[in-house]
């Protein structure tokens, strides 16, 4: 048996209050651009607001990224080795590339009667690590480059201004880049060679060692003298790492998608593992939803909701990702890089949700392509759930926004991913310990921006009458639920009493927010939402 972890994962139950049944959603290839060369590596990249894709194929290649659109190729710089890994500095200025090695010959000449005799030296080789100035993104020009003879470059991580490169050769380089043009070498860490790959995260630094087939993990508070102080199992084919909130994520060739708990640096206590069925190359991830590049096995999306209970989502079928290399995540497509192109894939899936009645249990019944697909367990009170779609956080992929039902003291208006079911944030609508009650509703009413917002609807009593209070509510791309703007009507408020009231939202309209009631429904008041001068919000009735 190929896999040397043997764990049995149950896909019955997360611990999100979600329940998922069999898949439907597929992985869909969007679109590709070609790639010179042998696709080993790809980054993303965010500069004057435009995404672009980073890849590594012997040279460097920039290809700028757009919705729905193929990859468009917009820089690229020829480096003297083989490029096989690249990092970008935080502020997009520079890229750090590990160039592999180049082999160079000299000749020793000397007179002799008058001639000048030459004759060839052995060939010697050198490792570089190439620093990249893209302030010019179409035109990369060389800043510096930090060559060591002998050396063999596979992986570079920045970390503040200390850039680490491992050298599969000689071990791992300390480099001082707080001058980019004049990159300083601080320590050489001799022990560590067959080093394939580089993340760090909150003071230390994780090594991909295929020489002792393990994950090292360093303490780096010491930049001039790093310190090994944990490891953990890798196979000799490992390839990539990633690492968020003290959970490290490795490509481990044949073992699949193998995860640590790295809480405790010092011990990394393995807690997941998906066995995929070819050799995993890379992986990225993003509000509970993951790519696995498999090469062999095409790419992998994977339901990342509960790290011990990894399972998938689906599976593609395009043979043209059967070479996957690696994939990062921008928005709503994952970008994948085989030998010889970087694909544009994405979730294709078409969501409807339920919610439930007063009285009952608070459950959202999420349905795919009328089948259904899971239910999320939004509130344990029997208030019931309101459930509405939207894409709230712009990230290309649909979230449910849900709100009790009924009333209930400090309610909640919760976001999720509506793939995974992961929980993605809430926030009180009210913080009184009354029992209040709100009616929501999501789509895209603040026309500026290109996603949904929310709105939520309270009556209230004011003196003897009714009055409507609506809040508008925007989602930040961190999904935190930001409060914007309050505005309170009494006119229509007493029939919206008396029958109930719906809210729909017209994206088409000029006076997007409707507020209805619910049977004398040519009763309604039409909001908008607007930006005000000094950066505030305001709603603005129709008259």
């Amino acid at each position: 048996m190929k896999k040397i972890f043997s764990f049995v994962l149950f896909a019955v139950l997360g611990v999100f209050g979600y329940v998922q049944a069999s898949q439907a959603v597929s992985v869909e290839l969007n679109t590709a651009t070609s790639v010179t060369g042998l696709g080993t590596r790809v980054i993303s990249l965010y500069v004057n607001d435009t995404n672009y894709a980073v890849v590594t194929s012997g040279d460097v290649l920039i290809y700028q990224l757009s919705n729905s659109a193929a990859p468009v190729l917009v820089g690229s710089y020829a480096t003297p080795g083989t490029a096989y890994d690249v990092t970008a500095s935080a502020d997009g200025h520079y890229l750090y590339v590990a160039d592999g090695s180049t082999i160079s010959t000299t000749q020793t000449c000397r007179v002799v009667l008058g001639r000048n005799i030459c004759t060839d030296n052995a060939p010697t080789a050198a490792g570089h690590a190439l620093v990249l100035d893209i302030s010019t993104i179409s035109a990369p020009t060389l800043t510096a480059d930090y060559s060591y003879n002998l050396g063999n470059f596979q992986a570079v991580e920045l970390v503040g201004t200390t850039l680490y490169v491992s050298d599969i050769v000689n071990g791992i380089h300390v480099v001082d880049v707080a001058t980019p043009s004049v990159p300083s070498q601080v320590n050489l860490l001799t022990t560590y060679t067959g080093v394939m790959d580089l993340v760090s995260s909150a003071g230390y630094l994780y090594a991909l060692s295929a020489t002792t087939t393990s994950v090292l993990v360093f303490n780096i508070s010491s930049v001039t003298a790093p310190t090994q102080v944990g490891s953990g199992a890798a196979s000799v084919l490992a390839n990539r790492l990633r690492i968020d909130d003290g959970t490290l994520y490795i490509a481990d060739g044949e073992n699949g998608l193998v995860i640590y708990n790295v809480n405790n640096p010092a011990t990394p206590t393995l807690v997941g593992v998906y066995n995929s069925t070819g050799l995993a190359r890379g992986v990225t991830f993003a509000n509970g939803i993951g790519y696995l590049a498999d090469s062999y096995g095409g790419v992998v999306a994977l339901n990342m909701n509960n790290v011990g209970n990894v399972s998938v989502i689906a599976t593609s079928t395009a043979t043209e990702l059967n070479t996957a290399n690696d994939v990062t995540y921008v928005g709503k497509y994952a970008y994948v890089l085989t030998n010889t192109a970087l694909n544009q894939v994405y979730l294709n899936y078409d969501f409807t949700v339920d919610g439930s009645a007063n009285g009952e249990k608070g459950d959202v019944t999420v349905y795919e392509s009328g089948a259904y697909w899971s239910t999320i367990h939004a509130y344990t009170n029997t208030v019931g759930a309101q459930a509405k779609l939207g894409d709230v956080n712009n990230d290309g992929i649909m979230e449910i926004v849900t709100a009790p039902k009924g009333k209930m003291k400090q309610p909640k208006v919760q976001v999720y991913n509506a793939v995974t079911g992961t929980m993605l944030s809430s926030k009180k609508l009210d913080s009184s310990e009354d029992k209040t009650q709100f009616i929501i509703g999501v789509g895209d009413y603040y026309n500026p921006v290109s996603k949904a917002e929310i709105v939520a609807g309270r009556l209230m009593a004011s003196g003897d009458n009714t009055a409507l209070m609506l809040t508008a509510y925007f989602v930040k791309a961190d999904n935190s639920i930001k409060k914007k703007t309050t505005v309170t009507e009494n006119p229509t408020a007493a029939l919206f009493s008396e029958e109930g009231y719906k809210i729909k939202i017209k994206s088409d309209k000029s006076y997007p927010i409707v507020v209805q009631a619910k049977e004398t429904t040519d009763v309604k008041s039409k909001y908008k939402v607007v930006k005000n001068s000094d950066g505030s919000f305001s709603f603005v009735k129709k008259s």
